[in-house]
């Protein structure tokens, strides 16, 4: 995450727009990173349901 924040501005550096394509990058990049996060916790909370259940 940190990196796509320092880094974009220079990727974009040269288009018309910078703000705006820096804008768009660093908030698809926010919703993928807590996206991912989401998803991972969510394995995580059926992994440990499912061994429970097993357990009973």
């Amino acid at each position: 995450m940190i990196t796509v924040a320092f880094a974009s501005p220079y990727i974009w550096d040269s288009t018309a727009d910078p703000s705006l394509y820096i804008s768009i990058t660093n908030s698809v990049a926010s919703v993928l990173f807590v996206g991912t996060g989401w998803l991972v916790d969510r394995r995580i909370q059926r992994s440990k349901a499912k061994l429970e259940a097993d357990e009973i």
